[in-house]
């Protein structure tokens, strides 16, 4: 018995396939994205007080980032780690778009944001010691006191192949400020949020 079902309102590649039992498989280009915005929460990020600052804008809060220096009282940087959703399609870059604003104002200036990652996968490995850094360079442009910028990294998947990211691994991120290349931000960058984006090919998995 076909145990498709297909829809194609843009072309033949762009179908879902819908078996007699879950999951759903997404394929083609019938593969959508998730999104995983977790909270940055001021207690999880530093077990120390007070690194990095927590400032506040209007309704808005944030974690102040200086240019990063390598001394114990002075680690000002954001840790997050997360399970890779069961949905993920094992197969693609994922994504981390940040959200944050300048304290100051910063005309015609950069800012640098390191994005630092690892994985591991429970059980069979062993917790590593080693990171892959993702630096981006953000231009100011007008630069005004409190401007947003969304800055987005690339965790590229499959880079230390064959230990490829896959669902239900553990992904741990850090972001730090790095100098920039010329004509660095002289105030603070303060990060508001961030999302992690997968793209995924199932429906009706059991578990996230």
């Amino acid at each position: 018995m076909n145990d498709r079902i297909k829809f194609s309102p843009v072309g033949a590649q762009q179908w879902s396939k819908f078996p007699a039992i879950a999951p759903v498989r997404l394929e083609g280009a019938g593969r959508v994205y998730i999104e995983i915005r977790p909270d940055l929460d001021f207690e999880t990020i530093r077990g120390q007080d007070g690194v990095p600052t927590l400032v506040t804008q209007g309704l808005f809060r944030g974690f102040s980032l200086p240019l990063y220096v390598a001394e114990p009282e002075n680690f000002e940087e954001l840790f997050a780690t997360i399970c890779v959703p069961n949905r993920y399609d094992e197969a693609s870059d994922i994504f981390l778009h940040l959200y944050c604003w300048l304290a100051a104002e910063e005309v015609s200036k950069n800012f640098n944001l390191q994005l630092g990652w690892e994985h591991y996968t429970p059980g069979p490995d062993t917790v590593p010691a080693t990171e892959t850094l993702v630096p981006v360079e953000t231009a100011t442009g007008a630069g005004a006191q409190f401007q947003s910028y969304e800055v987005a990294f690339t965790i590229d998947y499959d880079v230390h192949t064959p230990n490829n990211i896959v669902a239900d691994d553990i992904l741990a991120l850090r972001v730090r400020r790095i100098a920039a290349s010329e004509n660095d931000c002289i105030g603070e960058i303060v990060v508001n949020h961030y999302g992690v984006i997968f793209r995924r090919d199932k429906l009706g998995v059991p578990a996230a």
